[in-house]
């Protein structure tokens, strides 16, 4: 205890003995520190903490797998929902559930509102094993035939909207029109099924189809103690083979699979989380690397002072544990720094992070990241101390002594400090490609068009409840007088609803049958893109109608059923034909089908995000098709956004004062939403990049200082027998550029495999990129050419008279 007691106050000396260094030291290792601990705070929350439910590992999410499309798993009908109910062995507990993207119309104490609302079956709490945090959850009698509507509260929507009274239990509000009973209030914490957690949560009654189409459902389950994924998975496949005996037209190659639920969750969010860590922890690695660089060219200077403690009986373990405690106390000191600075990091990076990151709201400081930090703290301080440590072992008693008073080369530490540079290059390379990849991706993203012109482009959401809006011929009637009013505003040049925006907010897909191109039986009918829209949704959009004609007004309810296709559905469904005026069926192989006359064709518009391919997608005009009860209402306009969108309100008041609009955004945010994730990502890792490149920067720097340093004497010599100042100039810039060139050759080998980890999230750009990695090579070796100019232009100002008489 003695011991450490003494290398403690040793270690904490250097904070008197050199300030400067040490200053510089703690604030490096509290930058890296914290960065890695934020980011695995995160990783932690997202990837690697057990769901917050009870028994996790027992929940499981249903699908159906289509075996013609490789990695797709499709939702549920409600008829497949009721057969798993009935047939399936396996499960203790299973439900279903359906998040609405429309959102719902909440009404009642205050102004209406649009709410982030799920439906949900009787068993969907139990299966999660989820308690309300006041009152009660659904149970079997809430979707009982005859019971009272009802409804369990999010604790977010509770405080907001109620003021977290705990009287709301047992009142009724206004949902949709329609009246619920308010049985519960959730727990703080609870947000599946997404980081935008639900408001409210409705009891979703299902009743037996005539048919299996159509397919919106999500399905959880939980598995009875002591069953493996192989039981799962053959149960599944039985249940599968009842739906096809009860449904004989499904297609053959439909069967039910399950995933654990935590895989489903949060598996495709897996490689971008764990190139963030990599990264960070890569950023960390260099600033150790130049930290024990630093902590060497400090041992070197004192190797007079260890060896007179050498002289006097220090035993050579003594030495090297005095060296190792100055940089593990100077790495416990960065890293309690490291931790604070974590708190305001955290928190950033959950508010930046992008909206469909899940468990955000799980991420915390707690004492597993605590230990986490501890361990990183201790892990850097011995790398960056080990090396003066074993400097300080492997000393040379004589030759340190009798070379004193002269500022003669330490050959094996400067060997090391080069090797470590050469590393830091090497490492900042490697990152720096992987951020180069990703930022001629996202720039690539950013200029794909998509199909429209985007400027002066308003947008809005409207969800008609069912209670007053419950035939076609009403919302149809709602959405026509919508549309002429909101054209006639001041500023607005044109005016159209869509159930479906670009660039990603695509709401359907429906399978369809060409007019005598029958499907071979048992293989599933092609499914496309389906928007419902009114006439001057073109127009109003500004994408271009190719051939044929758009909708009129004419085309409504009993008129005869016309649609339009875009020019990828028109050249892969009838290629090198003319599909004007060509007949399609609607619906699944289950359904009977209504056909469809294709009347024009448009131009290609993104509906599933700029980094799809344009998709074959079929526009039917809505007044034919006004089943769907929630719509966006999109406006050209020469008007500024807030007057347009208050002008809108008052219009939309006017036709139904219980009728909330949401969702106001202009095109320019929705495209900027699309792309969130990527930027994100593309962000950091640009930020990482910069600041491992920096270090590297800074450790060639030192090293180069260091040694001219060093090398005065040679260099006072060099001169005296006739150097020039341009010899010794390219002397110094030769030995740094050497580094630089091997650590970036060494380099471009990681940041190839690192491209070929990243190949699933670039777009536009290849993993082996030619450009991309010559352009990261030349800034590497420009950025290592400043860096080294200025101790190799202190080189040449060196006087050889004053160089030797100094010796």
């Amino acid at each position: 205890m003695t011991g450490l007691l003494e290398d403690l106050r040793s270690g904490l000396r250097v904070l008197r003995t050199a300030p400067a260094l040490a200053i510089g030291v703690i604030a490096a290792f509290a930058l890296g520190i914290g960065a890695n601990t934020s980011i695995y705070s995160v990783v932690n929350a997202v990837l690697l903490r057990a769901l917050p439910y009870s028994e996790p590992e027992r929940l499981w999410m249903v699908a159906i797998d289509r075996d013609a499309i490789p990695d797709d798993r499709s939702s549920l009908s409600v008829a497949d929902a009721l057969v798993l109910a009935d047939e399936a062995r396996v499960f203790e507990h299973h439900a279903v559930y359906y998040a609405s993207r429309q959102g719902m119309a909440l009404a009642g104490s205050g102004l209406p509102d649009q709410v982030h609302g799920t439906l949900v079956t009787s068993g969907f709490f139990a299966t999660l094993g989820t308690r309300a945090a006041l009152g009660r959850t659904f149970d079997a009698a809430d979707a009982s035939e005859g019971a009272p509507r009802t409804v369990v509260l999010g604790q977010a929507l509770w405080k907001r909207r109620f003021g977290g009274d705990p009287a709301i239990l047992g009142k009724s509000i206004l949902i949709d029109g329609l009246a619920h009973d308010v049985i519960g209030v959730l727990p703080e914490e609870f947000d599946y099924p997404a980081r935008t957690a639900s408001d409210l949560y409705a009891i979703l009654r299902l009743d037996p189809p005539q048919t299996r189409s159509p397919f919106y459902l999500r399905a959880i389950a939980r598995s009875k103690p002591g069953i493996d994924a192989a039981e799962v998975t053959a149960d599944l496949r039985r249940v599968a083979g009842r739906i096809q005996e009860r449904y004989p037209a499904s297609p053959k190659d439909w069967t039910l699979v399950g995933a654990p639920l935590k895989e489903t969750l949060v598996g495709p969010l897996r490689p971008a989380l764990l190139l963030l860590m990599g990264a960070v922890s890569l950023v960390l690695l260099i600033a150790s690397a130049n930290i024990a660089g630093l902590l060497l060219a400090r041992a070197a200077g004192r190797r007079r002072e260890m060896a007179v403690r050498a002289a006097l009986g220090a035993a050579r373990g003594r030495l090297a544990r005095l060296a190792l405690s100055e940089a593990v106390v100077l790495a416990v000191l960065g890293g309690i720094g490291g931790v604070l600075l974590s708190l305001w990091g955290t928190d950033l990076l959950v508010a930046w992070a992008p909206n469909n990151l899940p468990r955000l709201g799980e991420v915390r400081l707690d004492l597993g990241i605590l230990a986490y930090a501890l361990v990183v703290t201790l892990g850097c301080g011995l790398f960056a101390g080990l090396a003066p440590a074993l400097q300080a072992r492997g000393l040379d008693l004589m030759t340190s002594l009798r070379d004193s008073g002269r500022t003669t080369s330490d050959r094996a530490g400067v060997r090391l400090r080069r090797v470590l540079v050469a590393g830091e290059f090497a490492l900042a390379v490697t990152l720096l490609g992987g951020a180069a990849l990703l930022l001629h991706s996202f720039v690539r993203l950013q200029r794909v068009d998509p199909g429209f012109p985007t400027e002066r482009l308003l947008t809005m959401h409207l969800s008609l409840p069912d209670a007053r809006y419950g035939t076609g011929e009403a919302r149809a009637a709602f959405f026509r007088d919508l549309v002429a009013r909101s054209a006639a505003l001041p500023g607005v040049r044109a005016a159209a609803v869509s159930m479906a925006l670009p660039p990603d907010l695509l709401q359907m897909t429906n399978p369809f049958t060409v007019e005598g191109r029958p499907n071979p039986p048992g293989q599933s009918p092609p499914a496309v893109a389906q928007l419902m829209i009114s006439p001057d949704y073109f127009r109003t959009l500004g994408a271009p109608v190719i051939a044929g004609r758009a909708f009129t007004d004419a085309d409504r309810e009993g008129a005869p059923r016309v649609m339009l296709i875009n020019q990828t559905m028109a050249r892969q469904v009838f290629p090198g034909a003319d599909p004007i005026g060509r007949r399609l069926a609607l619906g699944g192989p289950t359904d009977d089908p209504w056909w469809v006359t294709i009347v024009g064709v448009v131009g290609d518009v993104h509906y599933s995000g700029l980094d799809a391919r344009p998709e074959p997608t079929m526009y039917t005009p809505y007044e034919q098709d006004s089943w769907w009860p929630a719509m966006y209402l999109v406006l050209r306009t020469d008007a500024d956004d807030a007057s347009t969108a208050d002008a809108v309100r008052r219009t939309v008041q006017g036709l139904d004062a219980e009728l909330p609009v949401a969702a106001v955004q202009n095109m320019d945010q929705l495209l900027s939403r699309s792309v969130a994730e990527p930027r994100f990502r593309t962000t950091l890792i640009g930020l990482f990049a910069g600041v491992a490149v920096l270090l590297a920067a800074l450790g060639a720097y030192g090293l180069l200082s260091y040694a001219v340093r060093q090398r005065t004497r040679e260099m006072g010599i060099r001169m005296a027998l006739g150097a020039q100042r341009r010899d010794v100039l390219s002397l110094v810039l030769r030995d740094g550029m050497r580094l630089a060139m091997l650590g970036a050759l060494v380099g471009l080998g990681g940041a190839l495999l690192l491209g070929r980890f990243l190949s699933g999230m670039l777009y536009g750009v290849g993993a082996a990129d030619p450009a991309t990695y010559a352009s990261v090579i030349a800034l590497i070796l420009l950025v290592a050419l400043v860096a080294c100019l200025v101790p190799a232009r202190r080189a040449t100002c060196i006087e050889p008279t004053v160089a030797l008489r100094s010796e």
